[in-house]
């Protein structure tokens, strides 16, 4: 294997980490995400369990995710406003992030 070969290889390893590690932030970030918001609707337990593994399911897209907590919550009851929202998912993204590049000691 010559050199250029052996760079693109290592370019490829690293390349899939990352994508892994970010895949990872995503569903930590969801899982955060959706405890938080069956919490503030005053769910415990398993329904909060139940209610954060709905929002992992949803596609890791930020606008899906936003959009079924908003609606979850507003079907509950609860007002909720659009910015609040996007400022806890950023939050509990950078938290996320923290958490898993900690645990893979990446840190």
């Amino acid at each position: 294997m010559g050199v250029f070969d052996e760079r693109e290889k290592a370019f490829e390893t690293l390349y899939s980490k990352e994508q892994d590690l970010e895949f990872k932030i995503l569903v930590r970030r969801d899982k955060l995400f959706g405890l938080w918001a069956a919490e503030r609707a005053g769910l415990a337990d398993d329904s909060a369990k139940a209610f954060a593994l709905g929002v992992i399911d949803t596609e890791i897209d930020t606008h899906s995710v936003l959009g079924k907590v908003a609606n979850d919550l507003i079907a509950m009851g609860h007002s909720v406003s659009v910015a609040e929202l996007k400022f806890k998912l950023a939050e509990f993204h950078e938290l996320a992030r923290e958490q898993i590049y900690q645990e893979a000691g990446a840190l």
